[in-house]
C-alpha cells in the first residue's frame, strides 16, 4: 500500500539526495574518504532502524539479540556496493554499464516476485543509465564522478535489501524456494564486488590506503595484459552479464 511505503520512498529520495550533494562537494573540492564513509554509514543505519530496510531478517529471531545482526549485515551491504560502484567509476562507460546490467537483472527479480515498485524504481534507474551512457561511452562527454557513481550504488544496494529473495515464513514468496535465493545479488553485483576486494587488497598489500585511486582497478589490469580500454569495458560487461 502506497500510504505504508510513502515514509520510506521519501526517505530513500532525501538519502540519494544527500549522497549526490556529498559526492558533488567531493568532486569539486575533496572532502577525504573518511568524512564519505561515516555519512554512508549513518544514511544506511537511519534506513535500517527507521524505515525497515534491512538483509537476512531470518536470522533476527534465532539468534535471539533482536534485529541487530540484520541490520549491521545491512549497513555493511550498503557501504560495500555503494563503494564498489564508485571504485568501478575508473574508465568511460565502465560504472554506468555494469550498474544498468546489474540492475536488469534485479529488477526480473522484482517482477519475477511481483514487487512492482522495486522493479519500476529499477527501471528508472536502468532508463537513466542507458540515456547517460550514450554520452559516456569513449569518447566521452559527460562523466559520473562521486555526484553520480555513490548514488547509483547506493540505490543498488538499498533496492536489494527491499527485494524478497528467500521466506520460508511465507510459502510462494521469494525467488524460488532453495535458501541459497538469498545470494542472488552477490552473482549479479560479483564484478564490482571482485574490483572493490581485489584493489583494496592490492592496496593495503603495497602499504597504501585503499580510498587511494590508482591505476591497479581490475579494467587497468585487462588494459595491462593489451586490451584497449574499450576492449576492457566490453570484456567486463559481457562478464557481469554472465555472472547476471
Amino acid at each position: 500500500r502506497l500510504d505504508e511505503t510513502l515514509p520510506t520512498v521519501i526517505a530513500f529520495a532525501i538519502s540519494l539526495l544527500i549522497l549526490h550533494i556529498m559526492g558533488v562537494l567531493d568532486d569539486r573540492k575533496g572532502l577525504g574518504p573518511w568524512l564519505k564513509l561515516f555519512i554512508q554509514i549513518a544514511i544506511a543505519t537511519a534506513l535500517s532502524i527507521w524505515f525497515d530496510i534491512r538483509l537476512l531478517k531470518i536470522i533476527d529471531e534465532p539468534l535471539g539479540i533482536g534485529p541487530v545482526p540484520s541490520v549491521i549485515i545491512t549497513v555493511f551491504w550498503i557501504v560495500l556496493v555503494t563503494n564498489a560502484i564508485n571504485f568501478m567509476d575508473n574508465m568511460d562507460g565502465l560504472a554506468g554499464g555494469v550498474s544498468a546490467i546489474a540492475a536488469s537483472f534485479l529488477m526480473a527479480a522484482a517482477l519475477l516476485n511481483e514487487q512492482w515498485f522495486i522493479a519500476a524504481s529499477l527501471a528508472v534507474l536502468i532508463g537513466a543509465l542507458l540515456g547517460f551512457l550514450v554520452f559516456n561511452v569513449a569518447p566521452a562527454k559527460i562523466f559520473l564522478g562521486d555526484g553520480g557513481s555513490l548514488v547509483i550504488g547506493f540505490a543498488l544496494a538499498v533496492l536489494v535489501a527491499r527485494t524478497t529473495f528467500y521466506n520460508p515464513a511465507e510459502h510462494g514468496t521469494g525467488l524460488g524456494n532453495g535458501w541459497y535465493g538469498i545470494f542472488m545479488p552477490l552473482a549479479i553485483l560479483a564484478v564490482p564486488l571482485y574490483d572493490l576486494i581485489t584493489v583494496s587488497i592490492l592496496r593495503l598489500k603495497q602499504g597504501r590506503s585503499p580510498f587511494v585511486g590508482d591505476q591497479q582497478h581490475y579494467s587497468h589490469r585487462l588494459v595491462a595484459r593489451g586490451l584497449s580500454s574499450r576492449g576492457a569495458v566490453a570484456v567486463i560487461w559481457c562478464i557481469a552479464a554472465v555472472t547476471g
